[in-house]
C-alpha cells in the first residue's frame, strides 16, 4: 500500500501554509498538500529547505546549514523520531549530522538529503533522475 506522501506526490509531508502556493499543487487531503507530479512535490521540498533554512529568506536570520539543525526543524521531536531522521539522513548522505553543507552549490547532496528525508517519511526512494529533476525545477522555475 501506498503511504499518503507517495499518493499526493508530496514526499516531504508538507502541510498547506496560507501565503504558500506551490508550482504545481492541485489541493490538500486535509492536512498535506497534493501536487500534481512527485518532481512538483520534490521541488516544493527543495525550495522550501532553500528559503526556510539555508538563508534565502528575510525571515531567516541564521542560516541552517547542517543536517541535524535542518532535521530538527522538518521533523520535530514532537511528532517524529528526530535522532532516527538524522542517523538515516546523515548516513545517506555519507556526512556527520553537524558538518556544514553547502546545498546551494551541490545540487547533487540536496538531491540526496531530500532522497533520504523522502525514505524517512515514506519507507519509499524514488528514482535518482526523479530526484534529480525536482532539485533542478527548484533552481530554474
Amino acid at each position: 500500500m501506498m503511504t499518503r506522501g507517495v499518493r499526493n506526490n508530496n514526499p516531504g509531508n508538507m502541510e498547506p501554509l496560507p501565503h504558500d502556493i506551490w508550482r504545481g499543487q492541485v489541493g490538500d487531503d486535509g492536512r498535506f498538500l497534493i501536487f500534481e507530479t512527485p518532481e512538483h512535490g520534490i521541488r516544493a521540498m527543495a525550495k522550501d529547505i532553500m528559503t526556510k533554512f539555508l538563508g534565502r529568506s528575510r525571515h531567516v536570520s541564521r542560516p541552517q546549514t547542517t543536517v541535524s539543525q535542518i532535521i530538527m526543524l522538518w521533523a520535530p521531536p514532537m511528532e517524529n523520531d528526530t535522532k532516527a531522521y538524522i542517523d538515516l539522513v546523515c548516513e545517506r548522505m555519507e556526512v556527520g549530522e553537524d558538518e556544514e553543507l553547502d546545498l546551494f552549490d551541490d545540487r547533487v547532496q540536496l538531491a540526496r538529503m531530500i532522497g533520504a528525508m523522502v525514505e524517512m517519511e515514506n519507507g519509499f526512494v524514488y528514482e535518482d533522475d526523479v530526484l534529480m529533476d525536482g532539485v533542478e525545477a527548484a533552481f530554474t522555475i
